[in-house]
């Protein structure tokens, strides 16, 4: 077992400590795990630390990455196949003691949803197409970026498997909502970035850094990751020019610069001059400045007008 940590780097913020600590309770328990956050989140790395800080960390830590399967493959690999002709194992054949990854867990089909159910609740299964009941001591740790409880109202989402994934869920909260963790997070890509292109980018100047923690990441760290890697790729020294980093970025800092309130201003009046202004620094993209604002275009259009909610 090894202390957990987070694409190369220990949190700074709060809300990423908790998620921590969580990880560390997950790991000496045996449960299965659901882990919860928007695109871009590092949900994957969440589990690889959690398997990689427990007692399974000498076995074998595999992805399922369910979108990438066409209809009906998923549970061959998965579950193996035995029938005429074919027979080959599945992932919980050969994950014997280790951890089995689930990405995305909305896109199973519900059949196969079923299926991982009876097996989370037995710890048995069978091949595709046969009888014979197997064994296996496998974790299955899950995640998505979708609203599971809306997809059960909507028996959508099995909702056995709902219950028996939640027995432990770890949330991954937006970038935008750890900002202290930007800056080591920014260092690492920039390292490992840096190696992908034999490159020495390892400075990031105050004016670079105060736009990357400004900004509202809709992609959250695959966001960031992928600014990062433009910037070094670019970069001609050392330092990663903040002249490198989007126009959006840019023009997000133009536009608070822009904004002043008065003190004393009613919170709502104040939320709707920020919106009217940035709106104004956007030449009248609304789309442009709930991006900016990190908010929906939907939400931008119901905080200008509340009464038409």
């Amino acid at each position: 077992m090894s202390e957990p940590t987070l694409q190369g780097i220990q949190p700074r913020s709060r809300v990423m400590q908790s998620v921590f600590e969580k990880i560390r309770i997950a790991a000496a328990a045996a449960a299965p795990v659901l882990i919860t956050g928007e695109g871009g989140t590092p949900r994957d790395d969440v589990a690889m630390a959690l398997h990689f800080a427990s007692s399974r960390a000498a076995a074998t830590f595999a992805t399922i990455d369910t979108p990438a399967f066409a209809s009906g493959e998923a549970a061959a690999h998965l579950f193996g196949v035995e029938r005429a002709g074919e027979r080959r194992p599945g992932a919980l054949d050969e994950l014997e003691g280790g951890t089995l990854y689930i990405d995305e867990i909305a896109a199973l089909d519900r059949d196969l949803q079923a299926a991982l159910a009876r097996f989370l609740e037995s710890g048995t299964y069978a091949r595709v197409g046969g009888k014979k009941a197997r064994v296996a001591d496998v974790r299955v740790v899950a995640a998505t970026a979708r609203d599971l409880p809306r997809l059960v109202e909507e028996r959508a989402f099995h909702e056995d498997l709902y219950y028996r994934l939640s027995v432990v869920r770890i949330d991954v909260p937006p970038l935008r909502e750890r900002r202290e963790d930007i800056l080591p997070l920014a260092h690492e890509l920039m390292r490992v970035t840096s190696e992908r292109w034999w490159k020495r980018v390892d400075i990031l100047p105050a004016d670079a850094l105060r736009l990357l923690e400004a900004w509202s990441w809709p992609g959250n760290d695959a966001d960031l990751a992928a600014v990062i890697e433009s910037a070094v790729q670019l970069a001609r020294g050392r330092k990663l020019d903040a002249s490198l980093l989007p126009n959006a970025l840019h023009e997000a800092a133009a536009a608070r610069e822009l904004i002043r309130i008065p003190l004393g201003m009613p919170l709502a009046d104040a939320e709707r001059e920020i919106i009217t202004r940035t709106i104004e620094a956007s030449d009248g993209n609304k789309a442009r400045a709930a991006t900016l604002l990190g908010i929906s275009r939907r939400s931008l259009y119901d905080r200008l007008d509340p009464q038409k909610k």
